[in-house]
C-alpha cells in the first residue's frame, strides 16, 4: 500500500494543508510530525493510494505530501473533467486512521472545515468540502503550485530576510486575509511560515483555517457538553502560539496578531524575534526583540507592541495593527456573503408548509415561522446546531450517545424554529437509516436487534411507513 513519486529533476508541488513538502523536512520546532512524502506513512487511510478514486468523482493521481493529519494528493475532478474545465485539479487530504477514530475530533474538524468555506478571499485557500468515503475522511481544497513561506524565507536552508518591498507586500496580503476572516468571526489559530503559500502568480493564500482549533478545542457547542473532551491532540506551533495560546485560553483575534508579528519580524531580519523559543520561554528570560533598522519609528512601534507577551498590550485588532504599519496604504478586503448563497436563500424563503408525518415536532397544517423573522441569537445558534447535527450525521451519532447526537441537535433546532426544513429532513433521514438497519437484522434473523431499531425509529417518526410494516412483520 505505498505511492510512489519520481523525484528525478522534478519541480515540488507542495503540500496544500500541511506543514511538510515533498523533498524538504521542516525545522522540528515548526512541526510535531516530520515525514517526508515518499510513500504513505503506517497509519495511512485504508487501502487508498495514486489511481484510487473516491467517491466516484476524485481520481488520485499523485502524492503531494505527508504531514500529521494525513496526507495530500492531487486529484483530479471527474466531473469537472465532464464538464470540460480547463482546471479539473483539486488537493485532497485524507485524515490518517488515528485522527479519523477520534470521532470529537472529527466532528469539531467538520464544524471548522463548514466555517472556512465561507472564507471567500483572494489570500485564503478555497476549501471545498469535507465528506467520507467508507472509512476514509478527506478534505477537499484548491489546487495551488508554488511553495510555503517557510521556504521562501530559507531558500537553501539558510533563514534569509526578504527585500522590505517584497516582505511589505506578502505582510499586507497576510493581514487583508486576516481583517477578513477576523470579520467572520474565524480565527486561524496556528499561523506560521509552512501555513502560507506563495504561488508561482506570486499570490499569498493562508492555509488551514481553524484545523489548530478543530484539534485542540473542547467547547464545540453549549448543547453538546459531551463533545468537551480532550484529545490529546496538539496542533500548535509552539515558537509563533501566543502566551495566552500555549495557556488553553480561547482564542481571539489578538492571537493571531501575535503569530502575524512573529512572521513579519523574521520576513524583515531572517530571523524569530526571540530566537525561536515559545512566547512562554521568551517572557519568564523577559526576551526582547531587537529594533529592525529598516522600519520607521511608527512601523516599529507598531511591530513591537503586536509582539507583546500580553493581549491586552497588543494592538485591538488586525486593522489597528496595519493602519500604523501601512500608514499610507490601508488594507482592504473583498466583502462577500457570510453565508453561501443557495443554503440562505433557502433558509430566507422558507414560507411554506412543510409536508412531514413527525408528529413530535409539527401539526398537518402549522405555518413555518421565516427563518428571516428569527432573533439574530436564535439564527446564530440554528445554524450551529445544524453544523453539529450534520456532523454527528457524519460519524453516524444518530441518537446515541444521550444528548450528544443528531437527533438531539435536530430537536433543539425545531424548539427554537418550530418546522424548521432542515431539521425535519434531518429527522426522517435518521427513521430511513434505522428501518434500513432494522430490515438488514431481519435478513440475518436477529429479531430483537431489528426490533430495537424499529422502536427506536418510531420515536422519532411514529408515522413512518416502512417502520410500521416492519414492526408489523415482527408481530
Amino acid at each position: 500500500m505505498s505511492a510512489r513519486i519520481d523525484d528525478n529533476n522534478q519541480k515540488p508541488e507542495f503540500d496544500l494543508a500541511s506543514d511538510n513538502v515533498r523533498n524538504s523536512i521542516m525545522d522540528i520546532e515548526e512541526t510535531h510530525v516530520i515525514v517526508k512524502a515518499e510513500r504513505p506513512p503506517k497509519n495511512h487511510p485504508v487501502d487508498v493510494r495514486e489511481g484510487t478514486t473516491l467517491k466516484d468523482r476524485f481520481f488520485l493521481e499523485s502524492l503531494i505530501a505527508t504531514g500529521g493529519m494525513g496526507v495530500v494528493f492531487k486529484a483530479r475532478d471527474l466531473r469537472k473533467i465532464e464538464a470540460q474545465d480547463s482546471n479539473p485539479y483539486v488537493a485532497i487530504k485524507l485524515l490518517n486512521k488515528k485522527f479519523s477514530a477520534r470521532k470529537n475530533a472529527i466532528i469539531t474538524l467538520q464544524r471548522e472545515t463548514r466555517k472556512s468555506q465561507i472564507l471567500a478571499h483572494p489570500n485564503i485557500i478555497t476549501v471545498h468540502d469535507f465528506d467520507r468515503d467508507g472509512e476514509v475522511f478527506l478534505m477537499t481544497m484548491e489546487y495551488l503550485q508554488g511553495q510555503p513561506l517557510s521556504r521562501v524565507i530559507k531558500p537553501n536552508g539558510i533563514p534569509t530576510a526578504l527585500p522590505k518591498n517584497n516582505a511589505l507586500k506578502i505582510i499586507e496580503s497576510i493581514s487583508n486575509a486576516l481583517i477578513y476572516a477576523h470579520s467572520k468571526n474565524i480565527i486561524h489559530c496556528d499561523l506560521k511560515p509552512a501555513n502560507i503559500f506563495i504561488t508561482d502568480e506570486k499570490l499569498v493564500k493562508i492555509l488551514d483555517f481553524g484545523i489548530a482549533r478543530a484539534i485542540q478545542v473542547s467547547d464545540v457547542f453549549e448543547v453538546d457538553e459531551s463533545l468537551n473532551q480532550g484529545d490529546g491532540m496538539n496542533a500548535m506551533t509552539l515558537t509563533y502560539a501566543s502566551y495566552e495560546m500555549l495557556d488553553d485560553k480561547t482564542p481571539e483575534p489578538r492571537d493571531d496578531i501575535y503569530s502575524l508579528a512573529c512572521i513579519t519580524y523574521e520576513l524583515l531580519t531572517g530571523k524569530h524575534p526571540f530566537s525561536r523559543k515559545s512566547a512562554k520561554q521568551a517572557f519568564k528570560e523577559k526576551l526582547k526583540p531587537k529594533v529592525v533598522k529598516s522600519l520607521t519609528h511608527k512601523q516599529w512601534r507598531a511591530l513591537s507592541s503586536a509582539l507583546s507577551f500580553k493581549r491586552e498590550q497588543r494592538p485591538h485588532n488586525v486593522k489597528a495593527f496595519a493602519n500604523d504599519f501601512f500608514p499610507d496604504k490601508r488594507p482592504s478586503f473583498i466583502k462577500t456573503w457570510s453565508l453561501p448563497a443557495i443554503a440562505l436563500i433557502a433558509m430566507l424563503t422558507a414560507l411554506t408548509v412543510y409536508q412531514n408525518n413527525f408528529n413530535l415536532y409539527s401539526e398537518p397544517e402549522m405555518v413555518v415561522i421565516p427563518f428571516s423573522d428569527l432573533s439574530q441569537f436564535d439564527q446564530e445558534k440554528v445554524l450551529s446546531l445544524l453544523e453539529i447535527a450534520d456532523a454527528h450525521m457524519m460519524v453516524q451519532r444518530y441518537t446515541e450517545p444521550p444528548g450528544s447526537n443528531a437527533f438531539a441537535a435536530y430537536s433543539q433546532i425545531i424548539k427554537i424554529h418550530p418546522g424548521n426544513p432542515q431539521a425535519l429532513d434531518g429527522l426522517k433521514k435518521i427513521a430511513d437509516i434505522f428501518a434500513q438497519l432494522a430490515q438488514k437484522h431481519i435478513d440475518q434473523n436477529e429479531m430483537q436487534t431489528a426490533m430495537n431499531f424499529i422502536t427506536e425509529g418510531l420515536k422519532i417518526n411514529s408515522s413512518h411507513e416502512s417502520l410500521i410494516k416492519l414492526q408489523k412483520i415482527l408481530q
